[in-house]
């Protein structure tokens, strides 16, 4: 029987492609774009964004250099966006202190309340990598 181990160490393999696609939804935060009930609102705004991520995309080769690495750089982007859901989350788990909330929603807000202790360990361990998310009391990114 022919010997099955490799004979070489597999490259290393990309992450599984994501579920959501993020560059169809680059500029405006979900959070942000909830508040725009009205018929064709957020999809005009979704449109929007996808033109201005585009052009920031072209007009980027004549900006000055970043003071970091590319990846750097996005990881913090990265860290800011989780910061914000840190945030958020943590402002839905509030909730049920300052409002009566029906059952379901005090399920939800005891959830925000463990998934913003979550979200925001990830968000330490980015930054353990990277370096601090504020410095001197001025934000980074």
């Amino acid at each position: 029987m022919p010997d099955l181990e490799p004979k070489s160490t597999p490259p290393d393999t990309p992450p599984n492609p994501p579920a959501y696609d993020w560059e169809e939804h680059p500029a405006f935060r979900s959070t942000f774009l909830m508040h725009f009930t009205q018929e064709g609102d957020r999809e005009t705004l979704e449109r929007l964004g996808r033109m201005l991520y585009g052009m920031a995309l072209e007009s980027s080769r004549v900006w000055p250099e970043w003071r970091e690495t590319t990846t750097r750089a996005e990881m913090r982007a990265v860290l800011a966006d989780l910061r914000h859901a840190e945030a958020v989350l943590a402002t839905i788990a509030r909730s049920r202190h300052v409002s009566s909330l029906g059952e379901e929603d005090e399920r939800l807000s005891l959830s925000a309340d463990e998934l913003a202790r979550m979200v925001g360990r990830t968000g330490s361990v980015i930054e353990s990598i990277i370096g601090p998310f504020w410095k001197g009391g001025k934000r980074l990114t």
